[in-house]
């Protein structure tokens, strides 16, 4: 269920379609990321040059129930932020009972969220590093 995603590239940019499972797990790990108490700095060298509110995710709530996919544009440095961002929760908590305790998921997800992202620019060709 966490294991794939599907990106396409559309102009400067690129169409992320996720599950609404997958969609709810990386807005509830950005909330905690841009609107929790880590430090400005934290944020940037997490999320680069992308802005506090990338992705529309913070403040936006999904109907589990009425939808198969959520499809999220997003630039070069968003999709690049979205990934750092995984990667950082992951790395945060002291335990998997703090990690579920914080986000409602399981770290696992998290990571194989991230993968699957990962695996889907490497299998277009683009560089993740």
């Amino acid at each position: 269920m966490y294991r794939r995603v599907g990106l396409k590239n559309v102009g400067d940019g690129y169409v992320l379609t996720l599950t609404p499972a997958q969609f709810e797990l990386a807005r509830r790990v950005l909330v905690d990321l841009y609107g929790g108490s880590h430090s400005s700095r934290v944020v940037a060298v997490v999320a680069g040059g992308a802005s506090a509110d990338f992705l529309g995710l913070r403040g936006r709530a999904v109907d589990f129930q009425s939808r198969e996919s959520i499809d999220v544009i997003l630039t070069d440095i968003d999709l690049r932020a979205l990934c750092g961002s995984l990667s950082f929760a992951v790395l945060n908590c002291s335990s998997e009972e703090a990690f579920h305790n914080r986000y409602g998921f399981y770290s696992e997800n998290v990571q194989a969220v991230g993968r699957a992202i990962f695996g889907a620019l490497q299998g277009m060709g683009i560089s993740v590093g």
